[in-house]
């Protein structure tokens, strides 16, 4: 009687294991097709050393950077910056959009990452320079879409730096004119350790320089 539970159970057992071997392997390459699904969907970037961004420099084309991307169209696709998003705003004459809030959000999150409050600002506060000077596109998303400019622009579309609490509150507080401009008028930065030389001497040579804050070098116009 004992072989022949012994022998009903090492059949139950090996029914179960075979059972719980094709269901992972049937999960796994569910999971696979879901990744290189997202893969083929996502913006391609092509890493140079060029622009104002702090960390891999990318060019991304306007396919790159279209909101009509696949992956956004996906159901119950949000963005994990929509619970920080106020109301539109003004920020003296300028109108900023809930989306180019987004976009402020973002692209200080990937230029500075986990750097200070100050420093965000001072991000900030460069690019609200460019829309208020008329050598730059006047609304906020068209400066951070400008050709070679903000690659970091990537970040509101493939959110892989997500905004934490101190890029929110320092957005906010140039938006809303809750701080001191410091920026002393800058349109210009970049980082040294990621730009190659002939990009830093254009900025060095062809710009006036004004002040370092972590590991930007920040300038405006001669």
């Amino acid at each position: 009687m004992r072989t022949y539970i012994s022998g009903f159970a090492v059949i139950i057992i090996t029914i179960y294991a075979l059972w719980f071997n094709l269901i992972s392997t049937v999960f796994a390459a569910d999971i696979a097709t879901l990744a290189e699904k997202a893969y083929k969907t996502a913006p391609s970037v092509k890493v140079t050393s060029y622009g104002d961004s702090n960390v891999f420099k990318s060019d991304p084309t306007p396919d790159d950077i279209s909101p009509d991307l696949d992956y956004l169209s996906v159901p119950g696709y949000s963005s994990p910056v929509d619970a920080y998003v106020e109301d539109s705003v003004m920020c003296g004459s300028i109108c900023i959009s809930e989306d180019e809030l987004r976009m402020l959000y973002c692209v200080v999150q990937r230029e500075v990452d986990n750097l200070g409050l100050e420093h965000k600002r001072i991000i900030a506060e460069v690019i609200i320079n460019r829309v208020k000077s008329d050598k730059f596109p006047n609304t906020v998303s068209d400066v951070l879409h400008q050709k070679k400019q903000y690659p970091t622009i990537i970040n509101f579309y493939n959110t892989t730096f997500v905004p934490d609490e101190t890029t929110i509150q320092a957005v906010n507080d140039v938006i809303n004119g809750r701080c001191e401009d410091r920026s002393c008028g800058a349109l210009y930065f970049y980082d040294p350790e990621y730009t190659s030389d002939e990009v830093a001497a254009w900025f060095e040579s062809d710009l006036c320089y004004l002040y370092t804050i972590d590991c930007h070098r920040f300038f405006k116009d001669k």
